[in-house]
C-alpha cells in the first residue's frame, strides 16, 4: 500500500513589527522594526534617520587583499537634464560648532592627510602627529580675504610655498618670507625679519628696495650675468653688468636694442 506524505503547511514568517514602511530585521529570533530605517516602495528610496550623537553608517570591517582594488562606495548615475545636479549633496544646519568642524576628513593610518572645513576651506596636511602639532597647506576664507598659503602647530614645522607650470616652480615664497621668482621676470622678495625689502629679477641680476626700521631707504642691483633681452616698446631695462675688468657699470637697455652706459664703477 502506498504512502502519502502531506507536507506541513509553511510558515507565512509572522508578522511585520512596527510601523508602515519600517525595514524589517532580526530582532532575537522574531520581527523587529528599525525605527530610523524606512523604505519607500513607489520612489523606492531608503531613509536612515540615526539617534542623535551616533554614526550613521559605519564601516570597520572591510579589507583588501591580493591585487583586489574594490572602492568602498561606488556610486553612478546618468546625467541628461537641463537641471544643475550634484552627484553629492551634504547638508548641515550649523546652530552652534567649533569653527575647525569639517565637512570631511581623511586619514591613513592614524595620521590625518586632507580635511575639507565648514568655512569651505580645504586643507593638506604635510606632517601630522596630533590635532596641535602638524603643518598643512590650505585654501580658504578668512575676514573676507581669499588665503591660499601654509601653516603649523605645535611642533610642525614652517614649510614654503611654489606656484608651478607644466611641474616646474615658477615662484616661491620660503618659510623665512621671501619670495622671488624663478624665471628673468619681476618679482618680490619680502622679508620680515625687521625690514621690508622689495626684489625684482632672480638670481642673474634683480632690483630690490631695502627700507630698515630705521626708516633708512637704500636700492639695490645685482649684477647680471648676461645682457637682458630688448625690451617691448614704451619700457627700458635699468640693471648692472661687469665691464669685463671687475668693474660695475649701470646700464639701460632700450627696445632697439641699443645700451646705455650711465655710470661706470671708479
Amino acid at each position: 500500500m502506498a504512502q502519502i506524505i502531506i507536507p506541513p503547511t509553511p510558515s507565512t514568517g509572522g508578522t511585520p513589527s512596527g510601523s508602515n514602511t519600517q525595514i524589517q530585521f532580526n530582532d532575537g529570533g522574531a520581527f523587529g522594526g528599525a525605527t530610523g530605517v524606512t523604505y519607500n516602495k513607489t520612489t523606492q528610496i531608503t531613509t536612515f534617520i540615526p539617534l542623535d550623537n551616533q554614526s550613521g553608517i559605519t564601516n570597520t570591517a572591510n579589507s583588501l587583499t591580493g591585487s583586489n582594488a574594490q572602492s568602498l562606495v561606488s556610486l553612478s548615475q546618468t546625467w541628461n537634464t537641463t537641471g544643475t545636479p550634484s552627484l553629492l549633496n551634504f547638508t548641515v544646519t550649523d546652530t552652534a560648532s567649533n569653527a575647525s568642524s569639517r565637512f570631511a576628513t581623511f586619514i591613513t593610518g592614524t595620521a590625518r592627510r586632507a580635511e575639507i572645513r565648514k568655512n569651505g576651506g580645504f586643507y593638506a596636511y604635510n606632517a601630522f602627529t596630533d590635532a596641535s602639532n602638524n603643518e598643512f597647506g590650505f585654501v580658504d576664507f578668512a575676514s573676507n580675504i581669499f588665503r591660499v598659503g601654509t601653516a603649523r602647530s605645535g611642533t610642525g614645522t614652517n614649510r614654503a610655498f611654489g606656484l608651478y607650470t607644466n611641474g616646474t616652480l615658477r615662484a616661491q615664497l620660503t618659510a623665512d618670507y621671501d619670495f622671488g621668482f624663478q624665471t628673468d621676470a619681476i618679482g618680490f622678495l619680502l622679508n620680515g625679519g625687521g625690514g621690508m625689502p622689495f626684489l625684482v629679477g632672480n638670481a642673474s641680476g634683480h632690483l630690490s628696495f631695502d627700507t630698515a626700521i630705521s626708516g633708512s631707504f637704500s636700492m639695490r642691483i645685482v649684477r647680471r650675468t648676461a645682457d637682458p633681452a630688448a625690451p617691448a616698446a614704451n619700457s627700458a631695462h635699468l640693471y648692472v653688468k661687469d665691464n669685463g675688468s671687475g668693474k660695475m657699470q649701470l646700464a639701460v637697455r632700450f627696445p632697439t636694442g641699443a645700451v646705455q652706459i650711465v655710470a661706470t664703477e671708479p
